[in-house]
């Protein structure tokens, strides 16, 4: 009933306010039981899925996580929890329908989906592995330098990663996206790791 932009917190009358909430309410998850946690840690009383150097994420919001939970967080009242890692989620663009023109990061806004959109977070989550399990063998395929390779796939012929990551096999005319209209999802499964066979997507098989 109140188009945004909405209102600032002491401009409506009591029944405004609750014709408001009754209205806007069903648009936003409960962060206490949608497995949502804070991206980074604020404060002993703040904790986060990280601890610091943030690069270009927002540490006092919140991200939906995976059920898969592997990652410890210690809560206020020494309360411990189980966190698994953060869903991705990459918008389309739907003014443009190509794959990608180049490996530049500075093009990928151009393309439907844009590869950075999750860089931090998939390198983040790269940080904690390596430190909680030492596995610095493991393949973390979207957190290395052939990232943008993997994701959207290379047309060199000898090149190991030519059917990207969320590119359509199925499309021959052009490479292309899955999904070139709304939005895909990426869940790190299991391993908690992303790019990886048991990942589950809103895409592909």
């Amino acid at each position: 009933m109140i188009p945004p932009p909405y209102p600032l917190p002491g401009t409506l009358t009591a029944a405004e306010f609750q014709l408001y909430r009754r209205n806007t309410q069903d648009y936003y998850v409960d962060v206490d039981t949608a497995n949502a946690f804070r991206v980074g840690s604020i404060s002993q009383n703040e904790p986060g899925l990280f601890e610091n150097n943030f690069g270009a994420l927002a540490p006092n919001t919140h991200v939906l996580c995976d059920v898969y939970e592997k990652q410890s967080l210690l809560l206020p009242g020494n309360t411990l929890v189980k966190a698994g890692a953060p869903i991705l989620y990459y918008r389309a663009n739907t003014t443009n329908r190509r794959l990608r023109d180049s490996l530049d990061p500075s093009t990928f806004p151009l393309n439907t989906y844009n590869a950075m959109d999750n860089d931090y977070l998939v390198r983040h989550r790269r940080d904690y592995i390596v430190a909680t399990s030492g596995a610095t063998g493991t393949v973390r395929p979207f957190a290395e330098n052939d990232r943008w390779e993997r994701f959207y796939g290379n047309n060199t012929i000898s090149h190991p990663h030519q059917i990207g990551y969320i590119q359509d096999p199925t499309v021959t005319s052009a490479p292309t996206s899955y999904r070139p209209d709304s939005f895909i999802l990426i869940s790190a499964g299991k391993d908690g790791i992303y790019g990886t066979a048991d990942d589950i997507t809103n895409f592909g098989n």
